[in-house]
């Protein structure tokens, strides 16, 4: 059993995590619910060894833990599955699955690919996997070492519905014997249907804890967003207007490869014609941003040769257009997947731009950001801009 006691995340601008207590049991999911912001990355990068809480414990099986890295959690059967699949490209799955183990089980390693990349051999380039067949041998990499607690980071977002349906047929098998799951997830029938418990943070406390089976749906979109008439961002008629808009180019693909390519020529393009674009690109953290970079010096990366105040004035006006609360001289590391997102967007808005480009706009959002971002786009239509949306196709 793991357990959580007391839980503070505080960072300069705010409490992210106010005193969590949790206990997982052996041999259950539990599904993490919460906006964006909630707190549900920190408080799974806690439990994986990716962030030093400010104060409180972990026990597992009634003995406090200290562990500090990653590597140390995995000592401990704590491991993820990020929703970005940490894997090097360049080389083969059998390569991929090799990282981070002295020798490979290629027997077991054979029958989990047959089951989840039943197309692919351990020759294929991770590379050429599409974002669901990534998923896939991200995870296939964490059951070869055999974890106790196991966490997975939105997986729904990269799959379809039947390749949603063979992860949680094998996760339920793997459940009776031990093993212990934390799904994070903004799909609250899955949760509902596939978990045995349901977790709910807001504001970066546990609003609900409860049985899967005595929780509603009309429940948990009451704690949510005050509301129980909520739906898939998919489903609104306001996403599908923003789609179908005539200003709008939709183009998708199932390789992420593919997706890159089209992005790295549209930027090639940028630079040949006389239009002026924005991009929030595939990659926020290290492309659109960088974590050792202030706020400041990400927010401000048009700007050229302005003093110090007009720097800091332009960023606290984007800051404020994107509603995020950090200081200036804040390490980008700080923000959330979210706020990084939103003050991209403010800060390629702030350039004027004639076209955006927009590489999966809405994934890892919740209803709500979902929805404020489709009223940000659409203002932007309004002055007869063009979008372009480069999105994964399950």
């Amino acid at each position: 059993m793991l357990q959580l006691n007391n839980l503070v995340q505080k960072f300069t601008y705010k409490t992210v995590l106010d005193g969590v207590t949790l206990n997982f049991e052996e041999g259950k999911i539990y599904s993490l619910l919460g906006e964006n912001g909630a707190g549900k990355s920190t408080l799974a990068g806690i439990i994986a060894g990716d962030i030093l809480p400010s104060s409180g414990e972990i026990l597992i099986n009634q003995k406090r833990v200290n562990y500090k890295t990653p590597k140390e959690a995995i000592k401990h059967g704590i491991m993820c599955v990020h929703q970005r699949p940490l894997l090097c490209e360049q080389v083969t799955i059998k390569e991929n699955l090799l990282l981070g183990q002295k020798k490979l089980d290629t027997k077991a390693a054979i029958s989990l690919l047959n089951y989840f990349l039943p197309q692919r051999s351990l020759n294929t380039i991770a590379g050429d996997l599409t974002l669901s067949e990534q998923f896939f041998l991200s995870f296939v990499g964490i059951i070869l070492k055999e974890p106790l607690f196991l966490i997975l980071d939105e997986p729904s977002a990269l799959l379809n519905k039947s390749q949603a349906n063979r992860l949680f047929d094998y996760l339920h098998k793997k459940v009776e014997g031990g093993l212990t799951v934390l799904l994070i997830t903004h799909f609250i029938e899955e949760a509902l249907q596939e978990s045995d418990n349901i977790v709910l943070l807001k504001k970066g406390k546990v609003e609900l804890e409860k049985s899967a089976d005595k929780c509603s749906q009309s429940e948990i979109l009451k704690l949510l967003y005050d509301d129980t008439s909520k739906q898939d961002i998919t489903q609104l008629e306001e996403y599908k207007a923003f789609i179908a808009n005539k200003n709008v180019t939709l183009i998708q693909s199932e390789n992420p490869r593919a997706l890159i390519e089209k992005e790295n020529e549209l930027l090639v393009r940028n630079k040949k014609d006389n239009l002026k674009y924005g991009i929030i690109p595939s990659d926020r953290t290290f492309t659109a941003s960088d974590p050792s970079l202030t706020v400041l010096q990400i927010t401000t990366a048009h700007e050229k040769f302005a003093d110090k105040k007009s720097l800091e004035a332009a960023c606290n006006k984007i800051l404020e257009k994107a509603e995020v609360n950090i200081k200036s001289w804040e390490k980008a590391v700080n923000l959330s997947g979210g706020m990084l997102q939103r003050i991209i967007l403010e800060r390629e808005l702030s350039i004027n731009p004639d076209i955006l480009i927009l590489c999966q706009p809405f994934q890892g959002l919740d209803f709500m950001a979902c929805r404020r971002l489709i009223s940000k786009l659409n203002d932007f239509l309004s002055g007869q801009k063009k979008i372009i949306v480069l999105e994964a196709k399950k």
